[in-house]
């Protein structure tokens, strides 16, 4: 059997004042979940990709969709770099992927950085499913003054280029 990890730890410490028993960890998915609520949730750990002139990026919420290609379309009267564009679509700070919000007390970090690991290891699953031939950098990034823990997604290979689109609003 398994030794608990954090992520059993952060779990059983916010789910067991709600459950008034103990259960294990894992256990809570088949006694709180469903097929719908499952079905959901897939889109995060094995989320959608769209790639726009050779850069991929991840897409979490359905309606950013025609927002990245809007945005990746031409420059327009931006003055950052091709990269930093694109970069900016593969930035995911955790407490803002969901619009629900609960008070995590104490365990909102804990319970943070136990999601983004776990999601790291998802995404650079499905980036390494889909896209076999290139690298990408999948990395969570610890809290700072401005941030809470943040999730970075970067083509390391082959190395972006700007597109003609890009370079001729500039």
């Amino acid at each position: 059997m398994d030794e608990p990890d954090a992520r059993d730890v952060v779990a059983e410490a916010l789910f067991r004042p709600h459950q008034g028993g103990k259960m294990p960890s894992a256990a809570y998915v088949s006694e709180e979940g469903d097929l719908l609520t499952a079905l959901k949730y897939t889109y995060l750990f094995w989320p959608k990709l769209v790639e726009v002139e050779g850069a991929v990026i991840i897409v979490l919420d359905g309606n950013v969709y025609d927002e990245v290609i809007g945005r990746l379309a031409q420059r327009g009267d931006s003055s950052s770099s091709w990269t930093d564009a694109v970069d900016s679509f593969n930035w995911f700070e955790l407490c803002y992927l969901f619009r629900q919000w609960y008070d995590l007390g104490d365990w909102h970090m804990d319970t943070s950085r136990e999601l983004g690991q776990v999601l790291v290891r998802a995404w650079r699953a499905r980036l390494l499913e889909a896209y076999p031939d290139r690298e990408f950098l999948v990395r969570l990034l610890e809290p700072t003054d401005d941030w809470d823990p943040r999730i970075e997604v970067v083509q390391v290979a082959p190395p972006l280029l700007t597109p003609d689109s890009w370079r001729a609003a500039s």
